[in-house]
């Protein structure tokens, strides 16, 4: 394939799958995409980051108080009592940004979870290497003798 791996870094073949012609004969083979599929539109989500992050200069006001309770003294019984904090404003929560690296053109992408593309071939083995040989239904065609060769 022209492909087998798509990545912002690189694109090429880099995944090679070898045999013996001699003892195996390849009869199906799955199908990659091309590189006009693989690049697509841009608009794949990468499942490993995040859509949206917080925004790191979105920093909390200094006057901000999430503390839902406070400690105030109580002279009347002379200890310190918990109560309701009137300056409470919530927990702070920085601004989510959408994240601009989550959306791509790479591998991997909503239709191929790795930045690989999978090979696989189904291989049958070469009919004189067999003892016995098979049709597709399974029946037994005919016996064939193998014959160890000479050291």
């Amino acid at each position: 394939p022209r492909i087998t791996i798509n990545s912002e870094r690189f694109q090429g073949c880099v995944d090679y799958i070898f045999y013996s012609r001699e003892m195996l004969t390849p009869f199906e083979v799955l199908a990659v995409p091309d590189t006009a599929g693989a690049r697509s539109n841009g608009k794949n989500v990468d499942p490993r980051r995040p859509v949206s992050m917080p925004d790191v200069l979105d920093i909390r006001p200094d006057r901000w108080d999430d503390r839902e309770t406070v400690e105030e003294a109580d002279y009347t019984l002379g200890e310190m009592v918990e109560k309701i904090n009137p300056d409470y404003v919530g927990e702070w929560q920085p601004l989510d940004m959408p994240n601009q690296r989550a959306t791509h053109g790479w591998f991997p992408n909503d239709s191929q979870c790795s930045d690989h593309v999978p090979l696989m071939v189904d291989f049958d083995f070469a009919r004189d290497h067999l003892p016995v040989s098979y049709n597709s239904a399974g029946a037994q065609l005919e016996e064939t003798s193998v014959k160890p060769e000479p050291d």
